[in-house]
């Protein structure tokens, strides 16, 4: 234990200890380490931390040629409420 470091009973509450809850962080392996992957926009994402928000480091209007051949992601239904 650290000096000046209160010691408690960590088991009451998350490790960390009273007061504290441990969380759970969604395991998304598409967003695993390292890992690229291109969405339905055609847009490459790049993850560089284990399950957090990636970048996205290529899209696929990187030149102004691309416009003629480019094919969008297909359209969501959407729900309206009335």
């Amino acid at each position: 234990m650290a000096p000046g470091i209160p010691q408690g009973d960590t088991q009451e509450g998350g490790r960390h200890g009273p007061g504290y809850e441990d969380v759970e962080v969604a395991r998304d392996p598409v967003r695993a380490h390292e890992n690229k992957v291109k969405d339905a926009w055609g847009c490459l994402w790049h993850y560089p931390w284990d399950y957090l928000d990636g970048q996205v480091v290529e899209h696929p209007l990187g030149d102004w040629s691309f416009w003629n051949t480019y094919r969008r992601a297909p359209e969501r239904p959407t729900h309206k409420s009335h």
